[in-house]
């Protein structure tokens, strides 16, 4: 039996949250500012963007 040997590929991204996003509202929302971001991060190489958290922010737009 021939084992097949298992290729792994590599990526970069970032972790961070939507409400650290510039917007006219004060914090990041997912309109233009997160498109604009995601497109950076496809002009830089990376892969993958981590959104955390998903829920609503506390008092102060704090996660």
């Amino acid at each position: 039996m021939t084992k097949k040997k298992q290729e792994l590929s590599r990526g970069a991204g970032v972790l961070m949250p939507i409400s650290a996003l510039p917007s006219p509202y004060g914090i990041g929302t997912l309109g233009r500012e997160s498109y604009r971001f995601a497109d950076f991060l496809e002009e830089i190489g990376c892969t993958y963007w981590q959104i955390l958290p998903v829920g609503p922010t506390s008092f102060g737009d704090s996660p």
